[in-house]
């Protein structure tokens, strides 16, 4: 066997290896396992030395698949009529905070760092985004409402799509030339449209077809395919995959709602094939954050990080802390949500995977031209301490809420005895 080929296999096992380790620890500190993940990456890489090239070589597919598989996972956990009901509220937080975040990170790039402007609002795209798998399993067990739970899911998956389509867009731009504000504009809502239009028609076709599939054994596993064929057909015409997919999730995570509203039979049968969707998803998922975390780390230790990107970095996850205020604000105004769950909401904005994801997309464009290489290398550097920073923060609003409500136990024993 060629050493190539053992050096993948050992890469391969040795990084799911790593990813259950990280699950347990995770369960043992209540840290998520990203942060042990992008450790354990650093730790490694130089063991490995210059093979990371088998990796750099899969990165385009597995990029395309992880972002995929994200946004497939994001929808499919979404309740239909939360969804509706906390969607206009989630969406402007969503809109809001993804812009305020791409000024600011465009402002300190450009006078801090030096970078040209359309660099600095990609850093601002990549890092623009909240991450549901980090949120839920650090608000688990804290007395938080289900509405801001829903609302800061409902976040994540519409942030992971914007960051997605409009870094992609930006990074066309960068690599085939300057396109005017319209331009850039029209792509991005023509992506959207074109996306969601073939998502939602895919769900709906493809949930009538359930009531068949089930009849077979491990018929489920299809949706893989189907995540696969809706994401690349809409891409291959110009639309947003992201968005396709996601609603196409939409769709399926809530197919017993829609198999009574399409007057399917057997909808019951629909939700039980439904949980067996859920497991494999979480399978598939695991893989893939266990692949890019890692990835991220090893990436980050081949490269001779500056201790000014560090510094900068975290300096950059406090500004993006900022930036979220006014977002929260805006977005909670004549709502009945109060001032410490609006705190809540502005401190629990962790970045995860589809920042990791996104700022290695940048090694997959050949026509980007070379003034841009040491950018790019810096902004992988910048992006990890972001999601450190982000996640550290995150924690922080986590444990002062449990901290909080513990205290408010103990007052309310203590008055009860006396």
């Amino acid at each position: 066997m060629e050493d190539i080929i053992i050096t993948a296999l050992t890469l391969f096992g040795a990084i799911i290896f790593l990813g259950f380790i990280s699950k347990f620890i995770f369960e043992k500190t209540r840290i998520p396992d990203i942060v042990w993940l992008m450790v354990l990456g650093l730790l490694v890489s130089p063991i490995f030395g210059t093979e990371t090239d088998v990796l750099f070589t899969a990165t385009k597919i597995f990029a395309a698949l992880a972002l995929a598989m994200i946004l497939f996972d994001g929808g499919l956990n979404m309740d239909a009529r939360k969804t509706i009901q906390e969607f206009p509220r989630a969406t402007m937080l969503a809109v809001l905070n993804l812009i305020f975040s791409m000024i600011v990170m465009a402002a300190i790039a450009v006078s801090v760092l030096g970078w040209d402007l359309l660099s600095g609002l990609l850093l601002g795209a990549i890092v623009g985004g909240s991450s549901s798998a980090i949120v839920i399993p650090l608000v688990c067990g804290l007395k938080i409402r289900e509405r801001i739970i829903t609302m800061l899911s409902l976040e994540s998956a519409i942030t992971d799509a914007l960051c997605i389509v409009i870094a992609i867009t930006l990074l066309d731009v960068i690599s085939k030339g300057f396109a005017g504000p319209s331009e850039i504009a029209h792509g991005i809502a023509s992506a959207f449209s074109i996306g969601a239009m073939i998502g939602l028609s895919a769900g709906f076709v493809w949930v009538h077809f359930t009531q068949e599939l089930g009849r077979f054994p491990f018929s489920y596993r299809l949706n893989l395919a189907m995540i696969l064929l809706v994401y690349a057909g809409v891409e291959y015409i110009h639309g947003s995959g992201a968005i396709a997919v996601l609603l196409f999730g939409v769709v399926l995570g809530n197919s017993a709602t829609i198999g009574k509203f399409l007057k399917i039979k057997k909808a019951l049968e629909v939700y039980e094939y439904d949980k067996e969707t859920k497991t494999f998803q979480r399978e598939v998922t695991f893989f893939i954050k266990v692949f890019f975390f890692v990835f991220l780390g090893v990436i980050v230790g081949m490269r001779e990080v500056k201790i000014e990107m560090v510094v900068i970095g975290v300096i950059l996850g406090v500004a993006l802390l900022l930036a979220r205020i006014i977002p929260a604000a805006l977005s909670s105004m004549e709502t009945d949500i109060g001032r410490d769950e609006r705190r809540f909401i502005v401190m629990m904005a962790p970045r995860g995977l589809a920042a990791a994801v996104l700022a290695q997309m940048p090694l997959t464009y050949k026509e980007i031209p070379d003034i841009y290489a040491s950018i790019f290398s810096d902004m992988i550097s910048l992006v990890f301490v972001i999601i450190l920073t982000s996640i550290a923060i995150s924690i922080a609003g986590a444990v002062t809420v449990k901290e909080e409500t513990e205290g408010a136990k103990k007052e309310i024993v203590s008055e009860e005895g006396g």
